[in-house]
């Protein structure tokens, strides 16, 4: 079984953890399908400015990993899941075609 947290390169505390979380469920707060293609959108297209567009996409995916990391911290269980179940879920297999 996959244990998330000896994978992270980043090690966060439970009050980093905890603020990332609750920032996390704001930033989430009422958002809907619309909101969840507006913002990859702009992530994709954003990549599309030569130098700057890698960069950008590393620190989308560096972002995604420690919210997945601060959640993981916050909720030991989810510690051992793995991270790529999402791509199990309806979203996530549209995310793999598109």
């Amino acid at each position: 079984m996959l244990i998330l947290s000896e994978f992270t390169l980043v090690h966060i505390n439970a009050s980093q953890a905890e603020f990332m979380k609750a920032h996390f469920q704001e930033e989430i707060k009422g958002i809907n399908q619309y909101g969840i293609f507006a913002n990859n959108t702009q992530v994709a297209l954003s990549m599309f400015i030569p130098g700057l567009g890698i960069v950008l996409g590393m620190l989308s995916a560096f972002s995604s990993g420690l919210v997945s990391n601060a959640l993981s911290t916050v909720f030991p269980a989810l510690s051992n899941i793995s991270p790529l179940v999402v791509f199990l879920t309806p979203f996530g297999i549209l995310e793999i075609i598109a």
